[in-house]
This record gives structure tokens, C-alpha cells and sequence, in this order.
């Protein structure tokens, strides 16, 4: 919920709350339980040294004094508070008391479970979650615990650990049925298992067919597919649940309609070269996008994922501003998503707004899982070369064999003044993918920098035994521009045209070549061979 419309609510409940006789007060906990949420949620968005339990800690204490409210009850909301002020270590000894007194009590134990799994990690909750009398372990509420615990166990673990609560969640009745595979579907799909999670969300909207929440996941995982008809077919599917008219069928079709537009526009662009313009026919139908979620936003005010479809619509235009105003409002609404954050982080940086970059990952924390890498460049381009060495290091593993990464951290590296240490770790990214020209090419400029010649010049040929033409011919071809021995370079540029004769890149790429080596006549019978390929 957005700040504004929380204390919108807030104001709500303490209204009803006031207008309640005091006696009375316990015995309506349909008003003091969610004035309560709230004015926790509310304390909670304050910095630490601003927050005032006082109201709250009067209102637990008016509902102590209450018969209507179980000692069990009185413990869970106490914990709940200690935890949100960092008092830990008090909200186990709440939670650990009252699971002794009454052991068979699902929703203690799964508290203390889920303290457990923050304080000392999976190992310390699945202690707890081993000693429960077996009916309470396969209450709903312990059973969620369960997932999450497998979850932060490791893949391995918890594939055993979610087939067993799957087989679990199917004994119970259709509602808690559902809530707990939509939740395995989730954890699911967070250790990229799209499939299971398919399956699981499709089980979920038998059990549930009015359930929306599973139609609007199943939607985002056939869109993510990139598949768009089944993207079609699901938000079809999702406004049958939801309503044409609906926020969310709305929200689906505009989504739909911008990842056509992506698609064909990805279809027409030339390899490395920049996004085609718009057609008349797209722009319409960016246009009937943006309506769509005019028509959304009024009827759901404050849902980020409406700005950010707003913003992939003014992206696809080529109005970055436009896009980063929409991203940013996204994440003032709340959105928490990496691949949101990531997205304003790299426009913000791309348009050298470093200082807004910065404060949009602290939003996350510099460190949050996927945004490493992003704030390193942030970093770096701030000038900050040893904190920015600092981050990628913690991004890169060791032990690392992914020549993608190692590249980045490599060429990161040399820009940060580190040629030695970027070498290192480039001749990493070769071993990992010898099969990948641009491994060897980048060692090679990174030694021909250093001054290395002799090094570079064998790293070439040994390139040239591990790669397979045309690659092969086009490495030769541009190590040897690079090294000054053009005859050598045009007919390495020629072998690789010759192996790839349709390839009208690579014919460029020879064109290229003679022009700027000064050989035109040559350059010019090239280019005719492209245009006469070209129309034909």
C-alpha cells in the first residue's frame, strides 16, 4: 500500500476506533487488529530514531487487560512488535513462552519458526519445526513456514522439501490448498523453475477458478515467455476472472500490445546496430496501450506496475525522461521488483544522472540480489574506482567460471587502472569460453595496451586453434588490423566473408575493413556484391 493511502487508512480505523466504547474495544477485533497493522506499518516507514510506540504499546496493553483476547493472541501481536524495534532476542522469549504453554497452537509455532529462520537461519527454525507434534506441522500456517525454511536451505534441499509440502497442501481443503501451492509456486519460480511454477499456479486456478491472483501470475509468466500468444490467451483468461473492464484485464492487454510492439521492432533491428523507428501501425498501438492504462490507473490509483508499463510505452518511443519520471514513480509506490530498480538504475546512469542512480539503489541497498553489478558501474562512473572494485568482487565468485561476469569484472577492472589484476581475469573468461571470440579479443586489447605485443600476438594464434570459422577468420582478421599487418588482416577478412557468403554482416564487415585501410577500389567491389545481394 502507498504511503499516502496508509495513512488515509490509518485516519479510517482510528476514527471507527475512537468512536468504540473502551469496554467494548477487545471484543471487536475487526477494528483493532488492522489499527493496529497499521500503526505498526506506520512506525515502521519512520527512521529509527523517530518512531513513538507509545500509542501502540497503550493499545496492547488496553487488550491485555481483556479476557476476549487469548494469551496466545497476546503474544503473537507483542512478538510482532518486538521485532519491528529490533528486540529480538525479547520476541523469542514471548513466542519460545508461549509455545510452552500451549504447544499444539499452529500460528505460535509457526512464529517461532519464522523468528527462528531470521535470528539463526534454516538450521535454528528447523530445529523448532522437527520438534512439533506432527498435526501441527501440517497445519497450513506451519506448512508455509516449512517452504520458506526448504527455500533458504539451497535448491537441492528444498526441491525434496517442496515435493513433500506439495503432496501435503493436497490433503488440505481447496483455500489453504491454494494459498499454499501459490506460495510454493513462487519459491518455485525464485530458483527459476518456470515450469513447476506453471503447473502449480494452473493447479491453483483449478481449485480457485475465480482466483485472480493466480491468473495474473500465470499471465506474467506466459508474457516473460515472450510466447505472445499464449500471453494473449492468458490475459484473456485473466479478464474472464477479472473483468474486461477490470484494472488487471486492462493492465494484461496494454501489456500485451507492448511486448508486440517490442517484438517486432527487436525483429527488424540489425545485429549491434540501434532500434528501428516506430511504424505508423506500432504507435497506434502503443497509443491504445497507453488508454488502457489511463483506463487502469483510474480505476486502481497507485499500482506501480501500471508505471511501469508506462514506461516501457515512453521507452519504445525514445522519451528516456518520460520513462524514468514513470520508473521512478513506480518505486515511490512501492515497487520493490530488482528488475524495475535495474531498469531506472541503468537509464538514470545512461543519462549520466549519477546522483539519482545512487539514491534509486539505496532504495534496495546497494547490495540487494541483481543490482551488485549496476551499482558497481554507478561507482565507477562516480569516480569511486576502489569502491566500485570492491563491489564486483563481492558480485564475482572466486571461484567464478562464468565468462560473461569474469569479462565484465575483467574490463571493469582496466578501467578502474587495474591492467595487471583485469588480465588475470580475463585469461579466466578464455578458459571458461574458448569457444567465444570476444573472450579472446578482449585479452588480446588488454595485453596490446599493456604493451605486451609478444603475448597479445600468441594469444591470437591460439585463439585461432580453439575457435571454428567464420569466427576464426573474423578474430584473425580483427587482431591483426589491431596489430598493423593489414595484408594479413584483409585475407582473414576475406576467408571469413568467403565461409559465410550470405552473411551480408560479414561482407560489411570486409567492406568496413578496405575503407578504412584506405583500399577503395577493392572496398568498392565489395559494396557492389552487397547491393546486388541485396536486390536480388
Amino acid at each position: 500500500m502507498a504511503a499516502g493511502k496508509a495513512d488515509e487508512a490509518l485516519a479510517g480505523f482510528e476514527a471507527v476506533v475512537a468512536s468504540i466504547p473502551p469496554d467494548r474495544l477487545p471484543s471487536v477485533p475487526q477494528a483493532w487488529l488492522p489499527l493496529l497493522q497499521l500503526q505498526v506499518a506506520a512506525q515502521a516507514r519512520l527512521p529509527a530514531e523517530k518512531r513513538d510506540w507509545s500509542r501502540i504499546d497503550a493499545l496492547l496493553e488496553r487488550l491485555q487487560q481483556a479476557p476476549e483476547v487469548s494469551a496466545s493472541q497476546m503474544a503473537l501481536l507483542r512478538a510482532d512488535v518486538r521485532v519491528l524495534k529490533g528486540e529480538f532476542d525479547a520476541a523469542a522469549a514471548v513466542l519460545d513462552k508461549a509455545g510452552a504453554a500451549d504447544a499444539r497452537n499452529p500460528q505460535v509455532a509457526a512464529a517461532r519458526g519464522s523468528l527462528a529462520l531470521r535470528r539463526g537461519g534454516p538450521a535454528a527454525a528447523r530445529d523448532i519445526l522437527a520438534a512439533l507434534p506432527a498435526d501441527v506441522g501440517a497445519d497450513p500456517a506451519v506448512l508455509s513456514i516449512d517452504a520458506q525454511v526448504a527455500a533458504a536451505e539451497g535448491r537441492d534441499a528444498a526441491v525434496a522439501a517442496f515435493a513433500r509440502i506439495e503432496g501435503r497442501a493436497r490433503e488440505l481443503p481447496d483455500e489453504p490448498a491454494a494459498r499454499l501451492l501459490s506460495q510454493l509456486a513462487g519459491l518455485t519460480l525464485g530458483f527459476g523453475d518456470r515450469e513447476a511454477a506453471e503447473r502449480l499456479w494452473t493447479e491453483v486456478a483449478a481449485r480457485q477458478p475465480d482466483d485472480t491472483q493466480s491468473r495474473s501470475a500465470l499471465f506474467e509468466l506466459a508474457l516473460d515467455s515472450g510466447d505472445l500468444a499464449r500471453a494473449e490467451a492468458a490475459a484473456t483468461a485473466l479478464g474472464k476472472v477479472a473483468g474486461d473492464a477490470s484494472p488487471q484485464g486492462r493492465v494484461a492487454r496494454a501489456a500485451v500490445a507492448i511486448t508486440a510492439v517490442r517484438k517486432a521492432l527487436l525483429t527488424r533491428q540489425e545485429p549491434g546496430g540501434p532500434m528501428p523507428e516506430l511504424s505508423a501501425a506500432e504507435r497506434q498501438r502503443l497509443d491504445e496501450a497507453r488508454n488502457l492504462l489511463v483506463e487502469a490507473e483510474n480505476g486502481r490509483a497507485g499500482w506501480s506496475r501500471v508505471q511501469t508499463l508506462y514506461a516501457e510505452v515512453e521507452g519504445l518511443k525514445g522519451d528516456v525522461t518520460a520513462a524514468i519520471d514513470r520508473l521512478q514513480r513506480a518505486v515511490s509506490l512501492g515497487a520493490t521488483n530488482p528488475a524495475v530498480v535495474r531498469q531506472l538504475v541503468s537509464l538514470l546512469y545512461a543519462t549520466n544522472r549519477i546522483d539519482e542512480a545512487r539514491r534509486a539503489l539505496a532504495a534496495l541497498g546497494p547490495e540487494s540480489p541483481g543490482l551488485e553489478r549496476l551499482s558497481a558501474e554507478v561507482e565507477m562512473r562516480s569516480g569511486k574506482f576502489d569502491q566500485a572494485v570492491a563491489l564486483a568482487e563481492k558480485t564475482v565468485a572466486a571461484d567464478s567460471t562464468n565468462a560473461d561476469e569474469l569479462l565484465w569484472f575483467g574490463q571493469l577492472l582496466e578501467r578502474s587502472g587495474k591492467r595487471d589484476k583485469a588480465m588475470e581475469i580475463v585469461e579466466r573468461a578464455v578458459e571458461a569460453a574458448p569457444h567465444r571470440p570476444e573472450t579472446w579479443l578482449t585479452l588480446f586489447s588488454l595485453q596490446l595496451a599493456a604493451g605486451r605485443r609478444r603475448a597479445a600476438e600468441q594469444t591470437l594464434d591460439r585463439s585461432a586453434d580453439k575457435l571454428a570459422d567464420p569466427q576464426r577468420g573474423l578474430t584473425l582478421a580483427q587482431g591483426n588490423e589491431m596489430l598493423g599487418r593489414l595484408d594479413d588482416a584483409e585475407r582473414s577478412y576475406r576467408e571469413a566473408a568467403a565461409a559465410s557468403p550470405t552473411d551480408i554482416a560479414m561482407q560489411r564487415s570486409l567492406a568496413e575493413f578496405l575503407l578504412r585501410a584506405g583500399r577503395l577500389r577493392p572496398a568498392r567491389d565489395v559494396l557492389d556484391g552487397i547491393f546486388a545481394a541485396s536486390a536480388a
